[in-house]
């Protein structure tokens, strides 16, 4: 299995753009104490979906189906077959990540962390395929700009929680040797 873990890569992200990443820990099932720490972030691990992007589009208007809940002080959101809750007070100018909480399964996903659930769904089979299990360690976003040789690793998953940026940007630098790569805990 140590085999394994020294063929899966430390770093796997787009060439270009902002994304979000996931900063994950493989290491062989039931196995040991070696472990490695993996870097993968992708544009295609979109910030809303398109049902995510369609209620807020219309949210507000007759046709957001919003009802609200007195008794437990949120806004419910029914969407069959789920429903989102969203605190009193929330509006599509605060920041909907922390906004969302889901009670089931929902065609709209959890907003905060369906996208970077998208990154470790589609690593984790592939892993497992290896005799490998792997835990999301948190996240946040990748600023990668070819051009000027430049990476900026920032903010935080509401999924998964805030990554260790330094230990991100430690596997980023071992691979992008010629890049400028800084880290900080600002959210944009």
């Amino acid at each position: 299995m140590a085999d394994n873990l020294s063929n899966v890569s430390a770093v796997e992200i787009d060439p270009e753009g902002v994304f979000k990443y996931i900063l994950v820990r493989v290491k062989a099932k039931g196995g040991a104490d070696e472990y490695k720490d993996i870097v993968r972030g992708t544009k295609n691990a979109e910030f809303h979906s398109p049902r995510q992007r369609e209620v807020l589009a219309n949210w507000g208007s007759n046709e957001c189906p919003f009802t609200e809940v007195s008794d437990a002080g949120y806004l419910s959101l029914s969407l069959s077959p789920g429903t989102f809750f969203l605190p009193r007070g929330c509006s599509p100018s605060h920041n909907l990540h922390m906004c969302f909480r889901l009670l089931g399964p929902s065609p709209l996903g959890c907003v905060g962390i369906a996208a970077l659930n998208h990154i470790f769904e589609k690593i984790k089979p592939d892993l497992e395929k290896l005799g490998l299990e792997c835990n999301c360690l948190g996240g946040g976003k990748i600023e990668h700009n070819s051009t000027e040789k430049k990476i900026r690793v920032f903010g935080l998953s509401t999924g998964f929680g805030k990554a260790d940026h330094s230990v991100a940007v430690e596997k980023l630098k071992a691979v992008f040797t010629d890049y400028e790569i800084t880290w900080s805990d600002d959210k944009k």
